[in-house]
């Protein structure tokens, strides 16, 4: 039996070999035993992984990273072996490894145990507005609902990232407690979010409430962008439209054009 599982976040297209252009049928999202591997192949924007498909034959691959974009994890069923971990830079059957699996570099050699570190102050994000979530460190990532103001456990930090407009920090937050959810902190000298200490002297934590819908953002999302205009600007103007009419047949004005 496979000891990595790989799990789809998306329905993703399946191929008949690690190709592009080898289309059979399309996997839908869920965890699926890990055949092979072959990183950065056929070239160094992609990796595709070989799949055990439940009640078929067909062992399909799977294109799981282009570029920056990354649609699949990797994970162990079993506690870490004390063998050395693999490395791997092409095609390797993995069915029956035993460790960790890293890209590429050598393997460093055991060291003697080193005396404990001290404490580092968890680092948290104090969301000030209601923010976009996304399962990937980018805006054109598939969305994971909207995290709302509160004080949120930080699980990875990618500043200047995928460009030197945005940073990107990941929450960990109870709609995806594994995973946890991308948000976009940062976009020029807009900020939307504080990284603060949870040390003795951080301020208190709020709530962490549910991520809301997707579909809204709530009234307050833009409350501080230069850019954004207030509700009221707009629906002040709506009683100037009454008199206002259109018929399919023949468009008129209220009142009469000049030179029409």
């Amino acid at each position: 039996m496979a000891n990595h599982i790989v799990t789809l976040t998306q329905n993703l297209k399946g191929f008949a070999g690690p190709d592009p252009n080898a289309y059979v049928a399309e996997v839908p999202a869920g965890e699926y035993p890990l055949f092979q591997i072959m990183s950065q192949y056929p070239n160094p924007d992609t990796d595709f992984v070989q799949l055990d498909l439940p009640d078929t034959d067909e062992d399909l691959w799977i294109c799981i990273r282009w570029k920056d974009q990354v649609y699949a994890t990797m994970r162990t069923e079993q506690a870490e072996s004390a063998r050395p971990p693999i490395n791997f830079h092409s095609e390797i059957d993995l069915s029956q490894a035993q460790g960790p699996v890293f890209h590429g570099g050598a393997v460093a050699a055991p060291t003697a145990e080193e005396p404990p570190m001290p404490e580092v102050p968890e680092e948290q994000l104090q969301v000030q507005q209601a923010l976009k979530g996304f399962m990937q460190p980018a805006t054109r990532s598939t969305q994971a609902g909207v995290v709302q103001p509160g004080t949120y456990p930080i699980l990875e930090v990618m500043e200047n990232h995928p460009s030197d407009n945005t940073d990107f920090v990941c929450i960990a937050h109870p709609s995806a407690p594994e995973e946890g959810i991308w948000l976009c902190v940062r976009w020029k000298k807009q900020t939307y979010a504080t990284i603060v200490s949870s040390g003795p002297e951080a301020p208190p934590a709020h709530n962490t409430p549910a991520a809301s819908p997707t579909a809204g953002e709530g009234q307050d999302a833009y409350a501080s962008d230069p850019m954004a205009i207030a509700e009221e600007a707009l629906t002040s103007l709506l009683p100037s439209f009454h008199p206002f009419g259109y018929d399919l047949h023949k468009g008129y004005y209220p009142y009469a054009l000049p030179g029409v």
